[in-house]
């Protein structure tokens, strides 16, 4: 795993450069790059499923802002459950909508937000009842990281359990969704993702510990790139190669961008009959509309 503090280090000791400049430079491309990476190359590990309840002769339902994109939708009524089909174009969704219809919907249509994640669907015929549950999963995004490795204290750890007790620690609502590791003697070595926190001295596990029980041993807290672990390098790539080219050293440039576009293209390969098909799937080109500044509902 390369933790965002390690993609920090290494960037600007590949750059040489050790001034804040030139760390937040290579810091605001290296996540730029992460969504770029994430936008164009979905697994399960970025799929995330939302609810929301029907509204009788309402069509757009808001989603959640870390939506990139709808993989599928279901509309629920009693225990027939209907998966929508997608209408992938403005001027067909405007076609389906020239004639106002109710009923139980069997199409929906994505509007995504300008500049920023989110958006809304919109479901056709309009839903003529109340109270009914629509089931909307989609591809995730992820914040911008930008969070400094936390260590202060010890921990102790339990086989089976998913509790971490700490010693003179400090933990914040801040690290659900960062990761954690023991390193500890004993420890499995491995990375756990913090499900939730209880206390500054107890968060929860998404998963149990499965090392050996320790206590007083040295952990640490980082953010980490939602990719696959060979990928993880990619931001600090495509970061460095905007980095040199902002110097117009053409040879670091071609380097680092070279490696960055090789690497996706490997992982499209060695990924893509695992995602929404055998084809990484591309929303670019795709039609972007405007959406209301006001959403009716929302889903959860």
């Amino acid at each position: 795993m390369i933790t965002w503090s390690q993609a920090k280090a290494q960037s600007k000791s590949q750059a040489n450069d050790s001034t804040t400049t030139g760390g937040d430079f290579l810091e605001f491309w290296m996540n730029h790059y992460y969504k770029e990476i994430l936008a164009d190359f979905g697994r399960a590990q970025t799929e995330k499923k939302k609810t929301a309840t029907s509204v009788a002769s309402q069509q757009g339902y808001q989603v959640p802002p870390d939506c990139l994109w709808p993989k599928s939708v279901t509309y629920t009524v009693s225990s027939n459950v209907y998966v929508l089909e997608e209408i992938n174009d403005q001027e067909t969704w405007d076609n389906f909508n020239r004639q106002t219809q109710t009923g139980v919907p069997t199409h929906f249509f994505f509007r995504p937000r300008f500049g920023i994640q989110g958006g809304e669907i919109q479901l056709w015929p309009i839903p003529s009842a109340a109270s009914q549950t629509i089931n909307f999963i989609f591809e995730a995004g992820d914040r911008d990281l930008g969070a400094d490795s936390y260590a202060s204290g010890t921990v102790a750890l339990t086989s089976g359990s998913a509790t971490v007790t700490g010693t003179t620690t400090n933990f914040t609502t801040s690290m659900v969704g960062r990761y954690f590791r023991s390193n500890d003697t004993l420890s499995d070595g491995l990375w756990y993702k913090i499900a939730s926190f209880n206390s500054t001295t107890s968060l929860i596990l998404e998963n149990v510990y499965e090392g050996s029980t320790s206590s007083g041993g040295t952990y640490q807290i980082d953010e980490i790139f939602n990719l696959p672990e060979e990928m993880q390098v990619l931001p600090m790539y495509g970061a460095l190669g905007e980095y040199y080219s902002l110097k117009i050293n053409i040879e670091q440039e071609a380097k680092y961008f070279g490696k960055y576009n090789s690497g996706l293209e490997k992982a499209k390969i060695r990924y893509g009959t695992k995602t929404r098909s055998n084809i990484v799937r591309s929303n670019h080109g795709r039609y972007r509309s405007t959406y209301p500044s006001n959403f009716p509902a929302s889903i959860s």
